[in-house]
């Protein structure tokens, strides 16, 4: 006797809801922090669902954290794209919206791309390349704008405003001002910080929990959703 079939049945959930609730776990407590229990009782799936949907916990942190990586890519490409005489404006506001980032960032969260890398980069060679080629792919887009800022005489190599051609007034200087530029020299009552503040992550809308705390040693700090 022939039997049908077996139809699929269809999902009775709202992945991209299930993505979310799993972000918000693995961005909270870390990947070895958050366990496949923990995701499903957050989601209120079962066990067996978010394992047929998703692969285990690994498939689904690789996921997320591919989504994360090309979201900070595409808003900065898309926040610094555009013709050389906006370069320095653009840049500003870059920064402008990275500060913004951090003062938002009240749960001191962090940044999924930064935690990431920090937490798996020795054990895990896809969270590696991944956070390797988004951080490049950053670096690019930022010194395609700097480079860009001086052509259009907005700027010169130094990063300063030139006095033809300077951005709008509502533009703050990128650089922050000093006193003095003598070699050693520190303003009053400097003292070395053992960590660098953190740093939001560029060209994305500053929300409670999308700000970001890179601390590499000795790399560039980017942040972000």
């Amino acid at each position: 006797m022939a039997y049908p079939a077996e139809v699929a049945r269809p999902r009775e959930f709202d992945e991209g809801a299930v993505l979310d609730v799993a972000l918000d776990q693995f961005w909270t407590t870390g990947y070895a922090g958050t366990s496949m229990d923990a995701i499903a009782t957050a989601t209120g799936l079962g066990k067996g669902s978010l394992y047929g949907a998703f692969g285990g916990k690994r498939q689904l942190y690789l996921r997320i954290f591919e989504a994360y990586c090309a979201r900070i890519a595409d808003a900065v490409a898309e926040g610094l794209a555009g013709p050389d005489d906006g370069a320095y404006a653009r840049l500003c506001a870059h920064i402008r919206v990275a500060a913004a980032g951090i003062a938002a960032d009240t749960a001191h969260r962090g940044c999924l791309l930064a935690k990431g890398a920090a937490e798996l980069s020795e054990h895990d060679p896809d969270v590696t390349a991944r956070s390797r080629r988004t951080l490049g792919h950053l670096v690019t887009i930022l010194g395609d704008d700097i480079r860009a800022a001086p052509r259009s005489g907005t700027a010169t190599s130094t990063g300063r405003p030139t006095p033809t051609g300077s951005p709008p007034s509502s533009w703050p200087s990128c650089e922050a001002s000093r006193p003095s530029a003598r070699p050693g020299w520190r303003p009053t009552g400097w003292k070395a910080s053992p960590r660098p503040r953190s740093v939001s992550c560029p060209g994305l809308e500053a929300s409670p929990r999308r700000g970001c705390d890179v601390r590499p040693r000795g790399a560039l700090i980017f942040q972000g959703i």
